[in-house]
C-alpha cells in the first residue's frame, strides 16, 4: 500500500494538473449522483402516492377516470367553491363537485375542480391530480361513475381562462336536454394566475 501511495505522489509531482482535473471530474460526478438521487426521491415522493391510489379507491358511487392523464379519483359532492377552507379540506380526498351544479343523472352542467399542484407538506393524496388536464384534446374520452353507473364523456374544448372568469360555471349546453361537464384546475401548476378548463 505504501508503494502505491509513493507512486501516486511521484505522478502528482510530475503532472499535478491532470490530478486536479481528475479530482474536479470526480467531484462533479459525485454532485450529479447526489442530485439524481434527490430527484429520484422527489419523483418517488410525488408520484408514488398517486400511483398507489390508482384502481384502489372505490369510485363507483361518484368518481372520475381519465386514462389519458392518469386520473382516478373520487368526486366529493356539493362542495362550496367560494369557501376556501371548505374546498381545500374537501379536495384532500379527491376532486370536488362545485355546489349547486348538476349531478351526472340530471340535465345541465356538472362542474368538477381539483388541484394541479399543492404544497407537499399539506395533507391529502390528490395534490397534483389535475396537473395534466391541458393534455386533453377535443374528442378525448373519459368516464364519470355515479351510483354504480359509468357515463362516458367526450371532450369538446380544452383551454386556459382568466382566474376571474366565472362564466365557466354556467351550464354549457346549447341544448337544454344535454348533460355536460366542466373540469377545472389552477394554471399553470403551482400558481393561481389562471385556470385550465375542459368542457365535455
Amino acid at each position: 500500500m505504501k508503494k502505491i501511495w509513493q507512486k501516486i505522489k511521484v505522478l502528482f509531482k510530475k503532472r499535478p494538473t491532470k490530478f486536479i482535473a481528475l479530482g474536479v471530474v470526480l467531484a462533479i460526478l459525485l454532485v450529479i449522483m447526489a442530485l439524481s438521487k434527490q430527484s429520484g426521491q422527489e419523483l418517488t415522493r410525488t408520484l408514488l402516492p398517486q400511483l398507489k391510489l390508482q384502481k384502489k379507491v372505490d369510485i363507483s358511487q361518484f368518481g372520475i377516470d381519465i386514462a389519458k392523464v392518469n386520473v382516478w379519483a373520487p368526486i366529493i359532492p356539493q362542495v362550496d367553491g367560494y369557501d376556501k377552507e371548505v374546498y381545500l379540506k374537501a379536495i384532500e380526498n379527491g376532486v370536488a363537485q362545485f355546489k349547486d351544479t348538476k349531478n351526472p343523472d340530471e340535465l345541465g352542467n356538472l362542474f368538477i375542480f381539483g388541484h394541479s399542484k399543492y404544497y407537499h407538506d399539506k395533507p391529502g393524496d390528490y395534490k397534483e391530480i389535475f396537473k395534466d388536464l391541458n393534455q386533453l384534446k377535443a374528442k378525448d374520452e373519459f368516464n364519470i361513475y355515479y351510483k354504480g353507473e359509468k357515463i362516458v364523456y367526450a371532450v369538446t374544448e380544452s383551454k386556459k381562462v382568466d382566474q376571474y372568469d366565472w362564466s365557466i360555471l354556467d351550464p354549457t349546453a346549447d341544448d337544454p336536454k344535454d348533460k355536460t361537464i366542466t373540469l377545472m384546475t389552477c394554471w399553470p401548476p403551482g400558481t393561481t394566475d389562471a385556470r385550465w378548463v375542459v368542457f365535455a
